[in-house]
């Protein structure tokens, strides 16, 4: 998988080399010790991420960051 291009975010910035979800958000895709595809979702500037291995997964984590953050 190809991270996309990166984008300036509202605050703060995401690292290179990673899926850009928008507003900030961002998936870091790595390798765990078993050699598995990782997938670790994060809010703006890496506040709180949560780890997957499935990429689905990751997506739903950065959507409900999304949605917690607009029902706030």
């Amino acid at each position: 998988m190809e991270a996309s291009p990166k984008t300036a975010p509202i605050s703060g910035e995401i690292p290179t080399n990673t899926i850009d979800c928008g507003d900030g958000y961002y998936i870091v895709q790595g390798v765990d010790a078993r050699g598995e595809a990782i997938y670790k979702s994060c809010k703006p500037e890496g506040e709180v991420c949560r780890f997957s291995w499935d990429y689905w997964q990751a997506i739903m984590y950065v959507d409900q960051f999304k949605n917690a953050n607009t029902n706030n």
